[in-house]
């Protein structure tokens, strides 16, 4: 069953630090732009957040800025992830290119 907006009011919802990258990733694949912009322009506390969480909500503010036609945030946005991955790219890099992979193929987004 999918949700409408009626469904779901974000304004009124509080979504979890462990939800609130998964959501940010959904509205901007889905285009969902109004929930994208309750998600990314509510205060969250974002201390606790793994890498890859942190990662996801940065390339979600990206895409809002990128929709809202705001260079300046765009390009703060896409060094927040960049930081993220290369927290992560670091560590995995001295064990083997597999495990890198993943963080490279993030990088190669961030770059196109």
């Amino acid at each position: 069953y999918g949700m409408s907006k009626q469904d779901l009011d974000l304004k009124e919802t509080e979504f979890s630090n462990e939800i609130l990258p998964y959501a940010t990733e959904a509205a901007w694949r889905l285009g969902k732009w109004s929930s994208l912009d309750s998600l990314v322009n509510e205060e969250h506390d974002e201390s606790g957040q793994d890498a890859h969480a942190r990662y996801q909500l940065s390339l979600g503010r990206t895409m809002h800025s990128i929709h809202c036609r705001l260079p300046e945030k765009v390009i703060l946005g896409l060094r927040d992830a960049r930081e993220c991955v290369m927290s992560s790219l670091s560590s995995a890099a001295r064990d083997s290119y597999a495990r890198s992979y993943p963080y490279l193929m993030k990088l190669h987004l961030l770059r196109e």
